[in-house]
């Protein structure tokens, strides 16, 4: 009943073979590499979520539910995480955190991070539509810095689309710089 596949990030090479059978790029990512320094001085200053359990990853339902929605309303249906790709962000690296920024009790958006042994990840950055242009990325961005920074991380990396000019943005003004490395995206219709 599927009338496509998407695939998640892929390596140069193993886009090549996808796209000898008939994918094609649905997403020209970046990447972007940030070296951190013993001069860093990051501060948290939004609220990390916990998991319901101590030594938990994961929050409750009713909160992955609003995160989810969120995420859906920055990236849109094509784009959007769901339940196994968000427990996948959070289990792709030993230790993770959610950051979340809030208006008016309302989430308007969040930034899953990770390390793994002395480098840091930000898996994924939103923010509502409504608010872009506010700061609330750069806060995000911020804390998960000063987070990452603080587990001694030596460089945190990130990855976006070649397109997203707002987001690259961001993250130049942090001291990211692109890397000699792309990723790719590729989907194909199915018949």
């Amino acid at each position: 009943g599927y009338r496509s596949v998407s695939t998640s990030a892929l390596a140069p090479r193993a886009a090549t073979a996808l796209e000898d059978i008939g994918f094609s790029t649905a997403q020209d990512l970046v990447l972007l590499e940030r070296t951190h320094s013993a001069t860093d001085n990051f501060v948290e200053v939004l609220p990390s979520l916990r998991g319901r359990w101590p030594g938990s990853r994961f929050p409750s339902q009713p909160v992955v539910t609003e995160i989810l929605q969120l995420d859906c309303a920055a990236f849109g249906d094509q784009r959007q995480m769901d339940q196994i790709t968000f427990r996948e962000a959070l289990c792709a690296t030993e230790q993770s955190r959610i950051f979340v920024s809030y208006v008016d009790k309302l989430m308007v958006g969040f930034v899953i991070v990770g390390v793994s042994d002395t480098h840091g990840f930000i898996q994924r950055l939103a923010v509502h539509p409504d608010c872009r242009n506010s700061g609330k990325g750069r806060q995000l961005v911020q804390t998960a810095l000063a987070w990452i920074h603080a587990k001694g991380s030596v460089s945190t990396v990130v990855n976006t689309e070649a397109s997203n000019l707002v987001a690259l943005r961001v993250y130049e003004n942090f001291g990211f710089a692109p890397m000699n490395y792309r990723l790719s995206v590729l989907e194909m219709t199915l018949s």
